[in-house]
């Protein structure tokens, strides 16, 4: 592959436009299928043959990933880029994966794969911040401090937040 010289800002570019796309969840399949992933981030990459365990996963991590994307049926770049470094934050240099606080390891790889991939600030923070948020389908019983804490937090991005949500929650076998 013709990547190996290239910046990272050149390649955050290009996966912005492939995040736009109509099905995004299929051009993600074709960069892990083709050994793309690794030029794009080794934390995405590490995720494509990790093994998650547990009565709430339908799937191993990469094809939730996929799955989620697809269900999201999005061309939103900040909805396909939280889906896309949603879960990368349960690779711990494990096969199996790590599911104690994914959520925050994940917003913090996601900003800093995102910053080397030359994404505006603004854009990293919305994406790392939705992200960051799915922690509260992990809390048992979430409170009304809590969906107003995500609300709040979320403000402009709430309907987008939702369709992460809802993403995520149709990959899993949670009943929330």
């Amino acid at each position: 592959v013709g990547l190996k010289n290239k910046k990272p800002r050149r390649i955050g570019f290009e996966l912005k436009k492939i995040l736009e796309v109509e099905k995004p969840w299929l051009a993600a399949k074709v960069m892990a299928d083709w050994k793309i992933l690794p030029y794009i981030s080794e934390d995405l990459n590490n995720i494509v043959t990790l093994k998650q365990s547990g009565d709430d996963n339908k799937y191993h991590v990469w094809p939730q990933v996929l799955a989620m994307l697809r269900k999201a049926k999005s061309q939103d770049l900040v909805v396909n880029a939280a889906i896309l470094f949603s879960q990368i934050g349960k690779y711990d240099g494990e096969k199996i994966a790590n599911l104690e606080d994914w959520e925050e390891r994940s917003s913090e790889l996601a900003r800093k794969n995102l910053e080397n991939l030359g994404f505006s600030k603004k854009i990293i923070n919305r994406i790392a911040l939705m992200i960051y948020n799915l922690k509260i389908l992990s809390i048992d019983s979430p409170s009304p401090d809590d969906y107003r804490k995500v609300s709040l937090s979320a403000r402009e991005d709430l309907d987008k937040f939702y369709r992460v949500a809802e993403a995520y929650i149709a990959s899993t076998r949670k009943d929330i």
